[in-house]
């Protein structure tokens, strides 16, 4: 099988690079704030600094990391997945996969992907938790398109994968 990419509509790629600009001004623009303000010897000034300057804009970056997570894009081989993660992209073998679970969350259907320890990032264990599901690290792919159903075919099949009652086994 040759590498295929799956990604999602212009709209949320779009997002997607609103996001990492932002990411990367906020560390230019903000690293200097934290280093005058840890500079400073008075408590108060550095308190006011911290959370009235930085913090705003830090919430905004971790925002920004959780939906650039949130709506990664997929590449796929003959090893496994390659989801990309800020500026990177994770390995995760076929075998690796533990669990996939469609959950309906607020009317719409999420596909989780979990995955064993030793792939993905710490960060990736939000998106299990996100939906109530596991401590385990894991990825989301929304089907609303037809390439995301592809997707899902793809790694449902590739990593043979057992039906059970609404949710998928290893």
């Amino acid at each position: 099988m040759r590498k295929k990419t799956f990604k999602y509509p212009q709209g949320v790629q779009i997002t997607r690079l609103i996001c990492k600009i932002w990411i990367g001004l906020a560390i230019f623009v903000l690293l200097p704030l934290l280093i005058k303000s840890s500079a400073t010897k008075e408590i108060g000034t550095v308190f006011d600094h911290i959370f009235a300057i930085t913090l705003p804009p830090l919430m905004l970056v971790a925002i920004c990391a959780f939906y650039l997570g949130e709506w990664p894009n997929f590449e796929v081989d003959d090893e496994g997945v390659l989801v990309e993660f800020l500026w990177r992209k994770l390995r995760v073998t076929w075998d690796s996969i533990t669990k996939i679970e469609n959950v309906d969350f607020y009317s719409k259907n999420i596909v989780v992907v979990l995955v064993d320890d030793h792939h993905l990032t710490e960060f990736h264990r939000i998106y299990g938790l996100f939906m109530f599901i596991s401590f385990q690290r894991g990825f989301h792919i929304y089907p609303y398109t037809l390439e995301m159903q592809e997707l899902l075919q793809v790694i449902q099949k590739r990593a043979k994968l057992k039906k059970s009652r609404g949710q998928h086994t290893v």
